[in-house]
């Protein structure tokens, strides 16, 4: 079976207009918004980057490198992954397992100094629970109440 070529790379401005036609289902925006939103949360410590394959965008997610000063529960060292997206036509292809096996060498790559990776995610958002923790991320129980669409399990990832 043939494997269809995928990557993980930093955003770059001619992604944009890709990116706005990206959309998760109806029932996942309380989870992590619209493309567009997402977009202007750029930041001097949030680092974009997409999912690609063939030549067609099909995802995007941030890199928070100041994810321990605005979390108590992230420490020195940890780096968040935020806003984990991908695009609704192309849910059910691997893409999200395929981008969790990247992120251990991309995290390498780009952030050298990080220890671990760290995300929350919705206790009302099982699949993507599964995804992270089939995929390298450890839930020790912790739950992070502060998010808008109620508690998130806090899950880390050694890097």
């Amino acid at each position: 079976m043939t494997q269809t070529p995928f990557n993980v790379r930093p955003y770059q401005p001619d992604d944009r207009d890709a990116l706005l036609n990206l959309a998760v289902h109806d029932e996942q925006i309380p989870f992590v918004g619209h493309m567009a939103d997402l977009l202007a949360a750029n930041s001097a410590t949030r680092h974009p980057f997409v999912l690609e394959t063939n030549g067609t965008l099909v995802g995007f997610f941030h890199i928070d490198t100041g994810y321990a000063d605005e979390y108590d529960f992230a420490h020195a060292g940890d780096v968040g992954l935020r806003a984990f997206l991908i695009d609704h036509r192309h849910q059910g292809n691997g893409f999200g397992r395929q981008t969790m096996t990247h992120l251990p060498r991309l995290m390498q790559t780009h952030f050298p100094h990080a220890k671990r990776l760290v995300l929350t995610v919705n206790c009302k958002n099982p699949t993507a629970y599964q995804l992270y923790c089939r995929n390298g991320f450890i839930d020790d129980g912790e739950l992070y109440h502060g998010g808008a669409a109620g508690p998130q399990h806090v899950l880390r990832m050694p890097l």
